[in-house]
């Protein structure tokens, strides 16, 4: 009798040992979304082609074609934290640099990034160099989306 029950409490501790180790595997999967981005001249609003674009966080990086178009495909969906994370998002954020001969480098912070789906954007203007007096680099900031913001601000309102 006393065997079986040490092999039933050996059963019990093998299966939840394997239950915390699946759901820590299926909690640290990471949820992943695609881009297609756009490269242009931001004064012709030509395509840009051969430019470089890189996801610093993620480890990503693509060439733009002839259209200036570049596919991302799996980009982290990085979601919101501390004080942010209090409201949820439907969407995380990336950050993009690009780089292309003649042009400025350009760097694009909050990019939005959808999980699960394919985002046609953003549009990355580049400018040429020598055209911006004593301009060195490009940096933007893609904006929230204006619901999560709103629901944001209502959250902590007095």
């Amino acid at each position: 009798m006393k065997k079986r029950k040490w092999l039933w409490i050996i059963s019990f501790a093998a299966c939840a040992a394997s239950g915390i180790v699946l759901l820590t595997a299926a909690c640290s999967a990471r949820v992943s979304g695609h881009m297609k981005l756009t490269v242009i001249d931001a004064y012709s609003l030509r395509a840009v082609a051969n430019a470089r674009i890189i996801l610093p966080e993620a480890g990503l990086s693509a060439t733009s074609d002839q259209n200036g178009m570049a596919y991302l495909y799996g980009v982290p969906v990085q979601a919101r934290e501390g004080a942010l994370a209090k409201v949820p998002c439907d969407y995380g954020e990336t950050t993009i640099f690009v780089y292309a001969e003649g042009y400025l480098p350009f760097a694009l912070f909050h990019a939005h990034v959808y999980p699960d789906r394919m985002r046609n954007g953003p549009t990355l203007y580049l400018f040429p160099e020598g055209n911006e007096d004593g301009i060195e680099v490009i940096s933007m900031i893609e904006s929230p989306a204006e619901e999560w913001v709103k629901r944001l601000l209502d959250s902590y309102m007095p």
